[in-house]
């Protein structure tokens, strides 16, 4: 400990006669030690959790091993469907923005054309198999959709976390289209 200390002490001895040099005062300043001329990396070199060679520091973000991957974030993948005969539907998905009377005069909500500023997602999935709207099985999580029926089945990771439950669907007999209209996730919602 009294090595550290003496190392930091000339350190700041050394940062101290530097700038007496630089603001025009005198550049006679006390002798420093050798370990003041010492490059700054090498102080480090001598505390104590160096010496008892655990270096002592913890891994970045919680990890404790190479995985790629934690627990958590596996239990949210989704199961692999490679396996189930049935066709993926064709699907698209749209952004669309609440615009409010403060936007539209006095551009004052500070808001920009990207998904980022966004209110709502809405996914529409084509359906020109199914006739009736029982058939289907709707399941919305934060991260993904599901939907399945007897022709087709999708398994969709979502770009954008959203609300699981204040979400809508609708289905369109005519055009045999579901439109599924979920609330985005906002860094400061309640």
């Amino acid at each position: 400990m009294d090595d550290d200390l003496s190392s930091l002490t000339a350190l700041f001895s050394s940062a101290a006669a530097t700038n007496n040099g630089r603001d025009g005062g005198s550049t006679a300043g006390p002798k420093t030690s050798a370990a003041a001329r010492r490059p700054v990396g090498s102080v480090a070199a001598s505390t104590t959790a160096a010496r008892r060679g655990g270096g002592g520091k913890k891994p970045a973000y919680g990890y404790t091993t190479k995985s790629i991957w934690n627990e958590n974030e596996l239990a949210n993948a989704a199961a692999s469907d490679d396996y189930d005969p049935r066709p993926e539907p064709e699907h698209s998905i749209q952004y669309a923005r609440t615009v409010r009377t403060e936007d539209m005069y006095l551009g004052l909500a500070g808001c920009a054309n990207s998904d980022q500023h966004t209110d709502t997602m809405t996914i529409k999935i084509e359906l020109p198999l199914v006739s009736d709207a029982k058939a289907l099985d709707l399941t919305v999580r934060k991260d993904k959709i599901e939907v399945r029926c007897p022709q087709y089945r999708l398994n969709l990771p979502l770009p954008n976390e959203v609300h699981e439950d204040r979400g809508r669907a609708n289905w369109d007999p005519k055009a045999r289209v579901l439109k599924v209209e979920l609330k985005l996730v906002k860094l400061f919602d309640d």
